[in-house]
């Protein structure tokens, strides 16, 4: 059986985009053995990602993320059974609010607001779950529309 997981997060020290390249690419080769898809959106300093695959695995995954210093102020927003995968391409992909077209972010930054409250700030997670994986749903789908297709692990 799948189980989703969603959680959302804090940075708890500076980062830049090529740190977290590197360690999705680690993440990508362990979820591969791991048999987890998902996503990972940085809208700086939050987080937001979904993981899915077998629950165990998924579970796993969930506790060394947690333990990761990395991290702070981690909220978990859904554990649950589902039918099928979101991301069943994405052994792990980052997306950063800051690589997607000034026109999708504006319309994101209407739809969820701003963390700050500024017109190009960084988007708002939600803390309701149904809301947070919509976000992630739009930012998967606006990112395909990018050049390089579904792959946007790259800097700005």
């Amino acid at each position: 059986m799948l189980y989703q997981l969603c959680y959302r997060s804090r940075q708890a020290q500076e980062m830049d985009w090529p740190t977290l390249s590197s360690i999705i690419g680690v993440a990508q080769d362990r979820n591969l053995q791991d048999d987890i898809s998902g996503l990972l959106l940085w809208s700086e300093p939050q987080f937001l990602q979904v993981l899915e695959g077998p629950r165990d695995s998924v579970s796993n995954c969930f506790m060394r993320i947690a333990r990761d210093a990395r991290h702070s102020r981690i909220e978990l927003l859904c554990m649950r059974a589902v039918a099928s995968r979101l991301f069943p391409d994405w052994r792990m992909r980052a997306v950063r609010h800051m690589n997607l077209h000034a026109a999708d972010r504006a319309h994101l930054l209407r739809k969820y607001g701003s963390l700050d409250g500024s017109e190009d700030g960084p988007v708002a997670i939600p803390e309701d779950e149904n809301l947070a994986l919509a976000l992630l749903l739009d930012f998967m789908h606006l990112a395909r529309g990018l050049p390089g297709g579904d792959e946007v692990s790259t800097p700005p």
